[in-house]
This record gives structure tokens, sequence and C-alpha cells, in this order.
């Protein structure tokens, strides 16, 4: 009795922490590049997505200073250890003139999902970001 017991509560748990974010947004850690470097923008506690859903990965970027330029790359990974770069990359922050974007993947293929953002130049560039999945 004590195991389906267990084993009811992982099931609901596991229930919640996936409808935590299943057609809404939740936010993508907010960081900051400073003349050159690289940021990851990730959940602050992953969760491996289980299941086939449209992902969206919303990044909006706000040049605080200087004229850095900054690139984002969608990177995806099975296991949260070993990322792959999915697609091409995105100017976010081209020498002060910043631009919105948005991923969209009709499939949720790996489990889990961040953005890489490498700054060259001098600036300070602000970066805020998102990530939604929607039953297909």
């Amino acid at each position: 009795m004590k195991k389906v017991i267990l084993f009811v509560i992982c099931l609901f748990v596991g229930l919640f922490v996936q409808a935590q974010i299943v057609g809404s947004y939740v936010s993508l850690t907010n960081d900051t590049t400073t003349d050159v470097e690289t940021v990851y923008m990730v959940k602050d506690t992953p969760v491996p997505i289980q299941g086939n859903y449209t992902v969206g990965i919303e990044l909006s970027g706000t040049n605080s200073s200087g004229t850095a330029t900054v690139t984002a790359a969608l990177q995806v990974s099975d296991d949260n250890t070993l990322w792959y770069n999915y697609g091409s990359s995105i100017t976010l922050n081209n020498a002060g003139t910043v631009s919105n974007y948005a991923w969209a993947l009709s499939e949720s293929a790996f489990k889990y999902y961040r953005v890489r953002c490498i700054s060259s130049g001098t600036g300070v560039t602000a970066i805020k970001g998102k990530l939604g999945l929607k039953n297909k």
C-alpha cells in the first residue's frame, strides 16, 4: 500500500511540475552582457520537457551603454549537460540597435532549451527571455 501511495504522489508531483509551464510562459534568467562576455538564458530550475509540445522562446534586449554587438543562438540538450546549437544565430544588439526575437518550434524534440548570448565590442546589454509550451 505504501508503494501505491508513493507512486500516486510522484505521479501528481510530475504532472504538477510539467503543468506549471504548459499553456503559459515562464521567465528565463535575466542577465546582462558587459563588453566581451557569454551568458546563457535558462530556466532557474530546469525541468525536462516530457511529451510533444509546440515550444516558443522569446528574447528581448536593452542597450544600456556603448555599442556592443550581441548574437544569440538557440541551444538544445537531452541531458542538460551536452548542448548543441539549433539553427542559425541571430543578432540581438547590433552596435546599439536592439531587436526582439522569437523562436517557434512545432515539436519539442529535445528535453532542455537555452539561449547562448555572446557579446563583442564595448557596452552593456540587458537581456530578458521567456519560454512557453503549448499543447499540440
